[in-house]
């Protein structure tokens, strides 16, 4: 990977799986107990769960820079 840019990150819990995608500039969140196959995306019926979850990718992405990022 040699930019952010070129990256996809996901996080899910027992219920929820979200995914930013920074290539498409694309989020999506699924609640995996009522959607398991990932049809309904609810990024904007959702605001504290994205919020959430997008708190654990930017702390994850701050202890896990990539490469670029590195040098």
């Amino acid at each position: 990977i040699e930019t952010l840019q070129e990256c996809k990150f996901a996080c899910q819990s027992d219920n929820w799986k979200y995914i930013l995608d920074y290539r498409e500039k694309k989020e999506e969140l699924y609640n995996l107990s009522r959607d398991p196959r990932e049809q309904n995306n609810l990024l904007k019926q959702e605001p504290r769960v994205l919020d959430k979850m997008r708190q654990i990718i930017e702390e994850f992405k701050k202890e896990n820079p990539p490469l670029s990022l590195l040098i």
